[in-house]
């Protein structure tokens, strides 16, 4: 465990190691977020596929300081679902991954399923029920820090959203914490923060870019009327767009035997969550037309707070200077074409449509000011 601990410090610390090529040689940067399965708890890094010198890197990030580690070297990381992810998705495109690993053990969604680990609602900026941290708004800041400090000359473009989490809120419905609806409500949000959260380092044009959620699976010895509440729930909000399901079995790893406990994958399980996810991630993410390059000037902070819709439109829209807009997200920032913030829309999602007529950008829609 020391060993392990040793390693992983070396890893937060260390500068950029087998630096990627020019501008024009891009990675595609995942960011990994959710609970213990993300982080591959139940991995065995001796275990994990090892992929070639240059496909893959882990990003490290530390205040002001950021670095890329290459996944061939295997950081103690890799006993996760994520170089495999890695390996299968250069080998469908013939891009290079960049992993932002941002995931924590033991979270919840919803703040009130909070057990002192921490909570990723976008709805609720503080504490959770026991007093742990918004890991939301710590994975956002560490996204930023990372895209601020990228090391002179490696160019990044945002991919997506990598996403495993909800056993901690299957247990908490369970106990009566919180409800499906609750739940629901919470990871329709959070989805929606974290996809545009990478709106920065993708071009006007993209869509927003794409989350890939594994579907939860099951708690050993018996099923969890949670969990299985959870899965329906992340079953829904696949069907109405705000994210794309990718593995829709891990309730028979257990039967498969690719369990380590009563809730934590092996390897050989973990290995296929990764392969799955990039035969889907292969086929959604479209290469961004924007490339950050470390040394060049940093992007507008991204917004944290987000509706429950994968799209807030403005209302009116052509709007005349001036007038009042509705129907955005509340806290949405309006972008000039310049990049620059110069209005909020208040708590009900509406604002005063800026004076100077032009195109604005606001929350990923046009807004025509004429």
């Amino acid at each position: 465990m020391r060993s392990l601990l040793a390693a992983f410090a070396l890893l937060l610390a260390a500068p950029a190691v087998a630096q990627p090529g020019a501008a024009a040689d891009t990675l595609d940067l995942f960011v990994v977020a959710g609970q213990s399965n993300a982080r591959g708890a139940g991995g065995d890094a001796d275990l994990a596929p090892l992929p070639e010198p240059g496909v893959a890197y882990w990003a490290s990030v530390r205040g002001s300081r950021a670095g890329l580690v290459d996944a061939a070297s295997r950081p103690p990381l890799n006993g996760s679902a994520w170089p495999a992810f890695a390996i299968r998705y250069h080998e469908l495109t013939g891009r290079r991954v960049l992993l932002l690993q941002t995931a924590f053990g033991g979270t919840s969604n919803v703040p009130e399923a909070d057990r002192g680990r921490g909570h990723w609602s976008a709805r609720h900026d503080g504490p959770g029920a026991r007093g742990g941290p918004n890991r939301l708004r710590i994975a956002l800041r560490d996204l930023e820090g990372l895209m601020a400090n990228l090391p002179a000359g490696v160019a990044v473009r945002a991919a997506g959203v990598l996403w495993i989490q909800g056993g901690t809120d299957g247990d908490q419905i369970d106990a009566g914490a919180s409800t499906p609806a609750h739940y629901l409500r919470e990871l329709r949000a959070t989805a929606v923060a974290l996809r545009r959260a990478l709106d920065p380092y993708r071009a006007p044009e993209d869509r927003i870019a794409p989350m890939f959620l594994v579907q939860s699976g099951t708690r050993l010895p018996v099923e969890s009327p949670g969990w299985v509440t959870v899965r329906s729930v992340q079953a829904s909000g696949h069907e109405q767009g705000f994210y794309h399901m990718t593995c829709t079995h891990g309730e028979s790893f257990g039967r498969r035997g690719w369990m380590v406990d009563a809730v934590h994958w092996s390897q050989t399980g973990l290995d296929h969550v990764g392969e799955h996810t990039a035969n889907v991630a292969a086929a959604k993410v479209r290469p961004s037309a924007r490339v950050t390059v470390g040394g060049s000037p940093a992007p507008a902070a991204a917004p944290t707070v987000s509706l429950e819709a994968p799209a807030a439109r403005p209302y009116p829209n052509p709007v005349r200077p001036g007038r009042a807009v509705r129907g955005l997200e509340a806290g949405a920032r309006v972008f000039d074409a310049l990049g620059r913030h110069v209005a909020t829309a208040g708590p009900d999602g509406a604002l005063e449509a800026p004076g100077a007529r032009g195109v604005y950008l606001v929350g990923g829609q046009r807004l025509t000011v004429r």
